[in-house]
């Protein structure tokens, strides 16, 4: 069997919605022939900054080095102004955008819709076949 790629994801979450980063990190670690690694900014491992300024560019290294980048689509109303940092770090290194459909929702933001390169719905299933599709 030929060597697993490695697929360094950057998860955009918030510590408030944790369980739905948990959720994805589970996803993925129990997924059969997907070796990913995370760069992401869990709460148990944050960023070790002291200003917003400081915070940005860590976010930039984060988001410079992985090969996709995941946003989970109902967050983005409430934490607008990081993730919008962060879609605009995506952007900048054209790393693909997958955007999570929040489970039961029809109704995404139109800036999500306008820079995903695939939006999928709650289902393991989809969101790592949208990585293996769209990961650089």
């Amino acid at each position: 069997m030929p060597a697993l790629r490695q697929y360094r994801i950057f998860i955009s979450h918030a510590w408030a919605y944790n369980d739905h980063y948990h959720s994805l990190v589970g996803w993925f670690n129990n997924a059969a022939n997907f070796w990913w690694f995370d760069h992401s900014v869990p709460e148990h491992d944050p960023l070790q900054v002291n200003s917003d300024t400081a915070l940005r560019r860590k976010l930039d290294d984060q988001i410079k080095g992985c090969h996709a980048v995941v946003i989970m689509g109902g967050m983005y109303v409430n934490y607008r102004r990081w993730i919008q940092a962060e879609i605009d770090l995506a952007l900048r290194y054209n790393k693909p955008i997958i955007v999570v459909r929040p489970w039961g929702s029809q109704v995404l933001p139109k800036v999500l819709q306008d820079v995903a390169h695939e939006i999928v719905a709650w289902q393991s299933a989809n969101v790592i076949d949208a990585i293996r599709s769209h990961a650089l």
